[in-house]
C-alpha cells in the first residue's frame, strides 16, 4: 500500500503536534508543581517573618514596659508607644498571610484582645496607683507576653520545619525539573535526529537521486535508471522518469536509425549522381562499366566486384576490379551451386551465397558473393557480382545494390543507346553520314601519316525508286535493312560500313589492296543479288546493287576527292548496266 507525500506530511505534522502537546502538558505540570513548591516556600517564609517580627515586637515591648516601670523615664514611655503601634501594624498585616488554623487562633486572640491590651498599657503608663500599675503589668505578662510568646515559639518551630521540608521539596522539584528538561532536550534532540534521518532517507536522498540521475539523463546518458523505493509520489516520479528515458532512448534509436538510413541514402544518391554525371561525360563503354563496378564495390564496402555484360552488337563482355577474378572464376563459383550466368539472367533471381570452396577462398580472398541480374529498356543485359572476405551481404546491402545498380545500369544502357543513335542510322543500324565523314577524315590522315592505301566503296541499290513505287515504302525500308545486314556480314571487324544517304551506302576499307577491295565489293554485290527478298504476301523478288571503288592516295589526294572518285566509279557502274563493281583506276586505263 502506497502512502502519498501529503499523507506522510500530515502524519508527520500530527506526530509533531502530539509531541508538542505532550511536552507542553508535562512541562506545565512540572512547572506548576515547581510554582506550588515555590509559593508554599514563600508563604512559609512570610509566616516565619511575621512570627519573628511579632515575637521581636512583643519582646521589645515587654522590655520597654519593664524599663518604664523601673525608671519611669520618657524614653521608655516613647518606646512603649512605638511598640504598641508596631504591634497593631503587625496584627493588621496578618490579613495578607496564608496562616494555618492554629496561627489564625493566635491572630484572632490578639485582634480580639488588642483593645484590652491597650488599656493595660495605658494603666501602666498613666495610673498613679502603684497597685493598679502592678496588676496591669501582671495581666500583660500573663495574657499577652507569656501566652502569645509561647504560642509564637511553637508556631515558629513548626513553620521552620515546614520551611525546611519545603526547601527540600523545592530542591527536589528543581532537580526533577533539571533532569526533566535535560531528558526532554535529549529526547527532542534524538527525535530531531530521527526525524532528520527519516526526512533524509524518505525525501532528501530520493530527491538527490532523482536530481542526479535525471541530470545524467538530460545530458544524454539514457542508460541511467532511477531506483527509489519510497512508496509514494517520488517513487512514481522515478518510474515515470525511467519510462520517459526508455521512450526517449527508443525514439533516439529510431531517429539515429532513420538518420543513418538517410545518410546511407544520401551517400547512395551522391554516388549515383556522381556516376551518372560521369556516364554523361564518358563515351567509352568499357570505362563506364569498370567505373560502375568500382562505385558499386565502394557503395557496399565490398572487397571486389565484377560484371558480365551481354550485348547484341559485341556479344559478352567481362570486367573486374581484380585481375585474379575472371569470367572462369565466376562460372566455377556458380557451377558449385548448380547454375550459370545465363540461368540467372533468365530467372532474374538474385543470389546471395557463401562460397564454401576453401581453395577459392584462399586463392581469391573471397568468401561471400552476391549475384544480381540487370536488365534495361535496351537489349543490353548484365550480371553484377560483388565479393567480400569477412562479412556476408545483408538484405539491406541487397536493397542498396539494387537501388544503385538498377538506375546506374539503366543510365549506361540509355547512354549507350543514345551514343549508338548519334552514330548510327536508325533504320539500318549502320554508321550515319556524319560519323562517316569523321571516320573517312581520320582514316585519310592515318593513311597519309603511315603511307598506306585506303579504299572507299560507294554502293547504290539499283532501281530503288521503282521498288518503293511498286511495293511501298515499308518494303523499301525492309530492302535497305537487308542490304545493310548483308554488307555488315561481308566485311572485316576493322572495316567501317555506313549509310551515306537514301539508298546509297559507303564502306571504308583500311589496310588492304586493290584486289581485296574489289573482292569485297564483288562479294557484297553477289550476296545482294542472290538474296531472296520476301513480300508480306509471300511473293519474292530480287534486288541488285552497283558499287564504285576509289583508292587513296592513288586515285585522290584528300578526303573530298576520294569520295568524289568513288562516286564517279559508282556512276560508271550504273552506266555499265548496273549490278556491277567498278574500280576508278580501271576507268582511267
Amino acid at each position: 500500500m502506497q502512502i502519498n507525500i501529503k499523507k506522510k506530511f500530515d502524519y508527520f505534522m500530527l506526530l509533531l503536534i502530539g509531541i508538542f502537546l505532550v511536552t507542553l502538558i508535562i512541562s506545565f505540570g512540572v512547572t506548576h508543581n515547581m510554582q506550588q513548591k515555590t509559593e508554599e516556600l514563600v508563604d512559609l517564609s512570610k509566616e516565619l517573618d511575621f512570627l519573628t517580627n511579632l515575637r521581636t515586637t512583643l519582646l521589645n515591648l515587654n522590655y520597654s514596659l519593664s524599663e518604664f516601670i523601673k525608671s519611669g523615664d520618657e524614653k521608655s514611655r516613647v518606646n512603649i508607644e512605638d511598640g504598641i503601634k508596631n504591634l497593631h501594624r503587625i496584627v493588621a498585616s496578618s490579613k495578607t498571610l496564608r496562616l494555618d488554623p492554629d496561627e489564625m487562633k493566635l491572630i484572632n486572640y490578639l485582634v480580639k484582645n488588642i483593645n484590652k491590651f491597650d488599656g493595660y498599657f495605658n494603666r501602666v503608663q498613666f495610673s498613679s496607683h502603684k497597685t493598679d500599675v502592678t496588676l496591669a503589668h501582671e495581666a500583660l505578662q500573663v495574657e499577652l507576653f507569656s501566652k502569645t510568646l509561647q504560642q509564637i515559639d511553637e508556631h515558629w518551630y513548626k513553620d521552620f520545619e515546614k520551611i525546611y521540608r519545603a526547601q527540600v521539596d523545592s530542591e527536589r522539584a528543581q532537580t526533577f525539573v533539571f533532569h526533566f528538561y535535560t531528558g526532554l532536550f535529549l529526547f527532542l534532540l534524538a527525535l530531531f535526529l530521527l526525524i532528520r534521518r527519516l526526512i533524509k532517507k524518505r525525501f532528501i536522498l530520493p530527491i538527490i537521486e532523482l536530481s542526479k540521475t535525471s541530470f545524467k539523463m538530460a545530458t544524454g546518458d539514457l542508460s541511467q535508471r532511477i531506483s527509489i523505493k519510497s512508496g509514494d509520489e517520488l517513487e512514481e516520479l522515478g518510474k515515470n522518469f525511467n519510462l520517459m528515458a526508455e521512450a526517449l532512448k527508443d525514439k533516439i534509436n529510431d531517429l539515429e536509425a532513420y538518420i543513418n538510413k538517410e545518410k546511407k541514402m544520401i551517400r547512395e544518391l551522391s554516388i549515383l549522381t556522381e556516376f551518372i554525371g560521369y556516364v554523361v561525360s564518358e563515351k567509352d563503354v568499357s570505362v563506364l562499366f569498370k567505373r560502375f563496378i568500382e562505385r558499386a564495390r565502394d557503395l557496399l564496402k565490398a572487397d571486389n566486384a565484377a560484371i558480365d555484360v551481354y550485348s547484341p552488337e559485341s556479344g559478352g563482355l567481362f570486367y573486374s576490379t581484380s585481375e585474379q577474378i575472371d569470367l572462369q572464376t565466376v562460372e566455377s563459383i556458380l557451377r558449385k551451386r548448380g547454375t550459370t550466368c545465363e540461368d540467372i539472367l533468365e530467372s532474374q533471381e538474385l543470389i546471395n551465397m557463401e562460397i564454401s570452396n576453401p581453395t577459392l577462398q584462399r586463392l581469391y580472398g573471397i568468401r561471400y558473393a552476391v549475384f544480381m541480374p540487370l536488365t534495361s529498356s535496351t537489349p543490353l543485359k548484365a550480371i553484377i557480382i560483388l565479393f567480400r572476405k569477412d562479412n556476408p551481404f545483408t538484405e539491406e546491402d541487397e536493397n542498396s545494390l539494387f537501388n544503385f545498380a538498377f538506375q546506374a545500369f539503366q543510365t549506361i544502357s540509355l547512354q549507350n543507346e543514345l551514343a549508338k543513335l548519334a552514330k548510327t542510322d536508325g533504320l539500318t543500324g549502320l554508321y550515319n553520314h556524319r560519323v562517316f565523314q569523321e571516320k573517312i577524315n581520320e582514316e585519310v590522315m592515318r593513311a597519309t601519316r603511315y603511307k598506306r592505301t585506303l579504299f572507299l566503296l560507294m554502293a547504290d541499290i539499283d532501281h530503288f525508286k521503282k521498288i518503293n513505287d511498286t511495293y511501298g515504302h515499308q518494303v523499301g525500308d525492309m530492302v535497305l535493312k537487308t542490304v545493310a545486314d548483308i554488307i555488315k556480314k561481308n566485311v572485316r571487324q576493322l572495316d567501317f560500313p555506313a549509310r551515306y544517304g537514301g539508298e546509297e551506302f559507303a564502306l571504308i576499307l583500311p589496310e588492304t589492296d586493290c584486289d581485296n577491295a574489289y573482292k569485297v565489293g564483288e562479294r557484297i554485290r553477289r550476296a545482294v543479288q542472290d538474296h531472296e527478298f520476301r513480300l508480306p504476301d509471300g511473293r519474292t523478288f530480287s534486288v541488285t546493287i552497283s558499287i564504285g571503288i576509289a583508292c587513296f592516295p592513288i586515285d585522290s589526294k584528300d578526303q573530298e576527292e576520294l569520295i568524289k572518285k568513288a562516286d564517279s566509279a559508282l556512276y560508271r557502274a550504273k552506266e555499265m548496266g548496273r549490278n556491277t563493281v567498278c574500280l576508278y583506276n580501271s576507268m582511267t586505263q
